[in-house]
């Protein structure tokens, strides 16, 4: 049975060719066995980053440019940059040089940069992504074994560049089994991910973008390509408007921005499902009676996962007809409680009624699921959240559909 796997992430078409892998430089891996993996001293300001910038661009004082700080020491920072109605955007990297910041760096797009200036002005390893080495036209793998991007490990660079492999074999039946491949991160939204993979070696590779999504704690590409991702195979995992805002639909561009957020369905009959009820915290909900149900307790939180498997290999994502939903509460009387807020955690969240209470509905939550419910009440907070495999008929929404609290 062929399988489907989930990510996400696609805007702009990124090329680089005519570059070959190699070992880490000395001076990389020299500060990543330093310890200095810790960023500390006081952060750079938005304001200092945007005076950096229009003295490298002064044109672009016009541009109404916004900056975002992702990372910063006393000394060295880094970030990215955007315009308004310009879904466009990149990295950069600065320096503080004499008590003023230096823009050392400016991509446009992709967490990455020149080998020389990360070495020329000393930045931490905790900041050091892979890089380009302008003397010797060859990509460099610092290997930062902290780190990679906006809370990504090596593990989650490794994780993707086995879920591309297994996508492409799925897909085309190409092995990419032997190649060396590169992950080029373009942006990142809870769970969601859009980035390039680029071919090293000899070869001569466009780079197109991919789409991935982390569920279970592994990568799937849910799309790879240079044009904009069809809408069908973005639509099963609620990707961030914000991330994907353009899809094909036989043959058909449509703007998602203008597109209201999906939040129920009626294409299930359930009936006959059976109904879950837990009257020690108050609520009840309707789940497809094949299901299997684990309730479990963790110092952390209350854990109950209902799901439908149909295989038992380890390999990452879900066969089709297959889905699994995980309730997380939080009892205050326990010393639990989330770490967000419903509002903060939620993509693209709506407030919905939800029996004898209220909450937000939305993608994303604490671990980064499809479809999410979430709600906080006086005593107890409460995710809601799933992810499936069902083309037509989904499973999880007519479950958060029929969630309600009795009390």
């Amino acid at each position: 049975m062929k399988k489907i796997y989930l990510i996400s992430g696609i805007l702009s078409v990124i090329a680089l060719t005519f570059f070959i892998f190699a070992k880490p430089l000395p001076i990389f891996k020299q500060a990543a066995e330093s310890g200095r993996s810790e960023i500390a001293g006081q952060p750079a300001k938005i304001e200092d980053i945007k005076a950096a910038f229009l003295e490298k661009y002064p044109n672009w004082g016009s541009l109404g440019f916004v900056i975002t700080i992702k990372e910063s020491s006393s000394e060295q920072a880094m970030g990215r940059v955007s315009w308004p109605n310009n879904k466009n955007a990149g990295f950069w990297f600065a320096a503080k040089i004499n008590g003023q910041w230096l823009i050392t760096d400016y991509g446009g797009a992709g967490y990455f940069g020149i080998c020389q200036n990360f070495q020329k002005y000393n930045f931490s390893a905790a900041m050091i992504p892979d890089c380009w080495d302008e003397e010797k036209n060859i990509l460099i793998d610092t290997a930062n074994p902290t780190r990679f991007y906006d809370g990504l490990t090596t593990a989650d660079k490794d994780g993707l560049k086995l879920a591309f492999i297994k996508f492409m074999k799925d897909k085309s039946d190409y092995d990419y089994q032997s190649k060396e491949l590169f992950v080029k991160f373009d942006e990142k939204i809870g769970q969601y991910l859009k980035g390039v993979i680029l071919v090293g070696g000899s070869e001569n590779h466009s780079a197109p973008e991919f789409l991935a999504f982390k569920v279970d704690g592994r990568w799937t590409i849910v799309y790879y390509g240079q044009e904009n991702p069809p809408c069908a195979d973005i639509a099963p995992y609620n990707f961030p408007v914000s991330l994907v805002s353009d899809c094909w639909d036989n043959g058909r561009w449509v703007d998602r921005t203008l597109q209201p957020t999906p939040t129920s369905t009626t294409a299930v009959e359930i009936s006959a499902w059976k109904t879950y009820q837990n009257d020690k915290y108050g609520f009840e909900f309707k789940y497809p009676p094949q299901s299997t149900v684990e309730e479990r307790s963790d110092v952390n939180f209350q854990y109950i996962r209902l799901q439908i498997s149909y295989h038992t290999d380890e390999l990452p994502g879900l066969y089709p007809g297959e889905y699994y939903l995980e309730i997380f509460i939080y009892d205050h009387n326990l010393g639990q409680r989330a770490s967000q807020s419903c509002q903060q955690a939620l993509i693209d969240s709506q407030l919905v009624k939800l029996g004898a209470a209220t909450g937000y509905r939305g993608s994303g939550g604490e671990i980064g699921h499809t479809f999410v419910l979430c709600a906080q009440r006086p005593e107890v907070d409460f995710s809601v959240g799933g992810t499936e495999n069902n083309e037509k008929d989904s499973l999880v929404n007519p479950i958060l559909d029929s969630f309600k609290f009795t009390r």
